[in-house]
């Protein structure tokens, strides 16, 4: 590998992350790969953040945070009512939640764990889908519970006072 045509990318390895996959790519683009990056500097920290993970039926498909919500099975929930139709979230769902969130966390976690083992890096993969999954579980868990949801007034029905924007 030619170190000359990486030294505008040079704050990469002094700050010991990558964020993939645009990183990535542009690094891919000078000739790098992030494999041999991670061998040549072992503190690196590479972060993939993917719509539905690396492997798996869907991890070559394109997607956008109404794709990660409705298939994790949160798009009905934002209706409110059963019988009203789902509006689309605007993007801090899956994309900023379930994904920027899990993957800073990850991140944060990584550069921790690096100072406490001696200066080793790993590579964290995280999934908007998997993250919005995961941050739907009390959704998933409660969503039976008439007085939360169905009921009249239900605290997440949508007509609930205290969960309402005053008019």
């Amino acid at each position: 590998m030619n170190r000359t045509v990486l030294n505008g990318i040079r704050v990469i390895e002094l700050a010991g992350l990558a964020p993939v996959p645009h990183c990535g790519m542009v690094l891919a683009d000078f000739g790098a790969n992030v494999t041999v990056i991670e061998k040549e500097n072992k503190g690196l920290i590479v972060c993939r953040l993917t719509g539905y993970g690396q492997t798996g039926p869907l991890a070559q498909e394109a997607g956008h945070d109404i794709n990660y919500v409705s298939i994790t099975g949160l798009l009905p929930t934002t209706s409110g009512h059963n019988c009203a139709r789902p509006w689309p979230p605007v993007n801090l769902l899956a994309d900023f939640a379930g994904g920027g969130l899990t993957a800073a966390f990850g991140i944060v976690a990584a550069l921790l764990k690096r100072e406490k083992n001696g200066g080793h890096g790993c590579i964290i993969d995280c999934s908007m889908s998997e993250g919005l999954s995961y941050l739907a579980s009390f959704i998933r868990r409660y969503h039976d519970i008439e007085h939360l949801w169905t009921q009249p007034y239900a605290a997440f029905s949508g007509d609930c006072p205290i969960y309402r924007c005053f008019e």
